[in-house]
């Protein structure tokens, strides 16, 4: 059985303790919910072309059963399709919350990053690392103890 990401990034040896630390707090944190990765799944779902493909046919079909087009199945939602005009905008008021959601989920993930990127960064200052806002990533000072 594998063991989750955060207990192996941890027991890399050649860490310090507090690095080792920060790595795990950061993944902890980044981690999403479960109500979070269900809405993810979602919104991946209804961006995805087989939603939309499945929306076509299924109002498609809707109209031409209740325009009386299909002899011996008679109408449920006659014109002006009321049923239809009650569901469809409920479909997307309910599309557009989960939307925002993920929306709002990206945004408080990025300043989570940033705000430990800035004290991960301010920290590397702190016990000698030279490094600047430009670079990829800090090179190592040899001086330093870990």
């Amino acid at each position: 059985m594998r063991r989750p990401i955060d207990e192996r990034v941890v027991s890399f040896p050649d860490q310090g303790r507090g690095e080792a630390q920060a790595v795990s707090k950061t993944l902890t944190l980044l981690k999403p919910s479960r109500a979070e990765r269900v809405i993810n799944s979602t919104v991946k779902l209804i961006g995805s072309r087989a939603f939309i493909d499945f929306n076509i046919l299924w109002i498609g079909s809707w109209i031409i059963v209740n325009t009386e087009l299909v002899p011996g199945l008679p109408p449920f939602d006659p014109f002006p399709f009321g049923l239809l005009l009650l569901i469809l905008p409920s479909e997307a008021l309910f599309l557009i919350i989960l939307v925002r959601f993920n929306y709002m989920q990206h945004s408080r993930q990025m300043a989570r990053i940033e705000s430990l990127f800035d004290t991960l960064y301010q920290d590397g200052d702190a016990a000698g690392d030279t490094c600047t806002a430009d670079d990829a990533v800090c090179p190592p000072n040899p001086e330093r103890e870990i």
